[in-house]
C-alpha cells in the first residue's frame, strides 16, 4: 500500500496512499539495530486538519481490536489498546500515529526519519528506550479478507 521510499517521504504522501483505508499493518526497522516495529490499525486512517483557531471535533480513532509490536533478536513484545478512545491519532502533521506517541511518524521525512515510542495508550512498552528515533523505512500493507 504504502512506502516512504517507494512513493515518497512527506506526510502528505502518507495520506495520499492510506487516508479512508482501514485494516492496515504498518512496518519499519529501526536504523542500525536489529529492531522491527509496528501496527495494526483496524478502522480507517484520515487526515484531522487543524484550521487557523479551530480544533478538530475529535483528532482520535476508537478501537480495541488495534495492537502495536516489536522484534528484537528473539524478544517479542505485543501491545494491546489500553485506552480505546485514543486508539489512533489523527493529524495532518502526522503520518501514521498509534495512540499519538506510542509509535508514531512525527517529523517530516524530507528532512529526517524521526520516529517516537513512548506508552501512553496502548498497555506496554515496545522498545527499551522511548523517544525519537531513526528508520531505514516503513511498509503499509492492507489486510484482505478472503
Amino acid at each position: 500500500m504504502g512506502s516512504r521510499d517507494r512513493d515518497g517521504p512527506e506526510f502528505k504522501d502518507f495520506h495520499k496512499n492510506c487516508d479512508n483505508r482501514s485494516k492496515t499493518v504498518v512496518v519499519l526497522k529501526v536504523r542500525a539495530t536489529n529492531e522491527i516495529l509496528g501496527g495494526y490499525n483496524p478502522i480507517m486512517w484520515k487526515t484531522a486538519p487543524r484550521k487557523f483557531g479551530m480544533i478538530p471535533a475529535s483528532d482520535y480513532g476508537e478501537t480495541d481490536k488495534g495492537f502495536i509490536f516489536s522484534f528484537k533478536g528473539e524478544k517479542t513484545i505485543h501491545s494491546k489498546v489500553k485506552n480505546v478512545n485514543k486508539a489512533i491519532y489523527y493529524k495532518d502533521e502526522f503520518g501514521f500515529s498509534f495512540g499519538k506517541h506510542d509509535l508514531s511518524l512525527v517529523n517530516d521525512m524530507t528532512l529526517s526519519y524521526k520516529f517516537n515510542c513512548r506508552q501512553k495508550n496502548y498497555n506496554k512498552l515496545i522498545r527499551s528506550s522511548t523517544g525519537s528515533f531513526d528508520a531505514d523505512d516503513y511498509q503499509i500493507f492492507e489486510v484482505i479478507d478472503r
